[in-house]
């Protein structure tokens, strides 16, 4: 009789090493959903002082707050898409101040509630025309 040495994994082998990459797994998809989620924010961030610019420049050449006109329609009661990698994630609405029309405020809100519960407390960020941004100071801080 001759002895054979067996070559090869035993089956705990195996399932220590799919474990240990299950475990790897659930810490890098953690890590890309606050990267997507930073990233989404960031967007709308970009998109919002963006508008702000654009709303100032008009405002400067004599229209008032109520006249601004982007993408060739008034700007306001328009709602602008914010997208981030193929998805809507923020919707942009810009409100004029009935009571003094020097006042604005752009704000983004979350797509849906999907995004909403995906953004946490960033799911509503407001610029205004004195650039305070909201809405309120724990959100800016957190978020801006």
């Amino acid at each position: 009789m001759t002895n054979k040495k067996s070559s090869g994994f035993t089956l705990i082998e195996v399932m220590i090493v799919v474990a240990i990459v299950a475990i790897l797994s659930v810490f890098a998809l953690a890590s890309y959903q606050r990267y997507a989620t930073r990233g989404a924010i960031s967007n709308a961030v970009q998109q919002l002082t963006e508008i702000q610019g654009h709303v100032e420049r008009q405002f400067a050449q004599g229209r008032g707050y109520a006249a601004v006109q982007y993408n060739g329609a008034a700007l306001v009661g328009q709602s602008i898409p914010v997208y981030y990698s193929k998805a809507k994630v923020f919707n942009i609405t810009y409100a004029v101040n009935k009571d003094n029309v020097f006042q604005y405020t752009l704000t983004a809100t979350a797509a849906d509630d999907n995004q909403k519960e995906r953004l946490g407390d960033c799911h509503t960020l407001t610029l205004d025309q004195a650039g305070q941004k909201g809405p309120d100071k724990a959100v800016s801080a957190k978020c801006w």
